[in-house]
């Protein structure tokens, strides 16, 4: 979101580089320090309202305005349910907890819950990866810092050492790697910010 806004031409680019608890502690900075009094959040349909409540205890009024609406899939096509069966997909990237939880029921509808078993889960973040562990998984990673790029850091590296592989290959060494949590890249990206927000 921070490189987008970078190449629409926003000069002050400020990232929180994590979840909504993070923004919040971000905005809560930057309000004191630029004397934010009003702020507009182009959010979805479905955004919970926690930043709007939470930022409203400190003095900032934040204008929501919905900028689009995910539509979620009724199903599971059948090749996917059959590239599933038969071990052809190895696994599954889930960017939101609402996908996880979609992505959940839609398998359970099919008739595919222990496929998961089988297959790993690389999530952006750690709200997402927690609502999976209701259901057994092959392995669940958690990305770095809550972005796309360092989700696909997972799957490069898995591809790498080739343990994104159904008929076991790279196990191993798969289970030796230890995988970094994001909260303390966070905390650095955070402080990074507020240097640059100081200079």
């Amino acid at each position: 979101t921070a490189q987008t806004a970078q190449h629409a031409g926003f000069v002050r680019v400020y990232s929180a580089h994590g979840d909504g608890e993070d923004v919040v502690r971000l905005l809560r900075v930057k309000a004191q320090e630029l004397g934010l009094t009003k702020v507009l959040h182009p959010c979805s349909a479905d955004t919970p309202d926690d930043i709007t409540n939470v930022a409203k205890a400190f003095g900032v009024r934040v204008v929501r305005r919905v900028a689009y609406k995910a539509q979620f899939v009724e199903g599971v096509p059948e090749h996917v349910a059959d590239a599933l069966r038969h071990g052809a997909i190895d696994a599954v990237t889930l960017f939101s907890a609402r996908a996880a939880e979609r992505f959940k029921m839609l398998v359970q509808r099919k008739d595919l819950a222990g496929i998961t078993a089988r297959l790993e889960a690389v999530c952006i973040s750690e709200r997402v990866a927690k609502g999976l562990h209701d259901m057994p998984w092959r392995r669940i990673h958690v990305a770095e810092r809550p972005n796309v790029k360092a989700l696909h850091e997972i799957l490069r590296a898995k591809l790498s050492r080739g343990s994104l592989s159904h008929d076991g290959r790279g196990e191993e060494a798969d289970r030796r790697a230890v995988s970094r949590r994001g909260s303390d890249r966070r905390a650095e990206g955070r402080q990074e910010e507020e240097r640059r927000g100081e200079e």
